[in-house]
């Protein structure tokens, strides 16, 4: 039997940017926690997030706002499926607005494509790219 190699684990922080045709960021970051779990096996993941967001032009709207919340999802093996809740802003952002991310990663990398949900109202309702980088 040869020798195994063990899935790199999320738990840590984790910076980056996230782009979209309405919001984005070059200054996001997040720091999570995966929990204990065999390998290739589901694991919860808990965090928090911030973010410095541009948004689209809106009449009386700032231009940037600084944006919080809590992350929460699952890894399975190098996949990854986070929510982003938005905490702040709620005249853009109702309540129970969040960033679905669903992604890979690997020891210094963690990437993939996002959409807003169902509870997201426009003009918050967009979708694109992440990027974090290992810290």
């Amino acid at each position: 039997m040869g020798p195994t190699t063990s899935q790199p684990r999320l738990t840590g922080d984790w910076t980056g940017s996230f782009e979209g045709q309405l919001i984005s960021s070059d200054q996001m970051s997040t720091n999570l926690q995966q929990g204990e779990g065999q390998h290739g096996e589901r694991t919860n993941v808990d965090g928090t997030w911030s973010a410095t967001v541009r948004l689209p032009p809106v009449p009386g709207a700032p231009t940037e706002v600084e944006l919080t919340g809590t992350a929460r999802g699952n890894a399975e093996g190098a996949t990854v499926e986070l929510s982003f809740t938005i905490d702040g802003f709620r005249d853009y952002f109702p309540e129970g607005c969040a960033i679905d991310l669903t992604g890979t990663f690997d020891a210094t990398t963690l990437s993939g494509t996002w959409t807003t949900n169902d509870m997201c109202q426009p003009p918050a309702v967009d979708q694109g790219t992440i990027t974090l980088m290992r810290q």
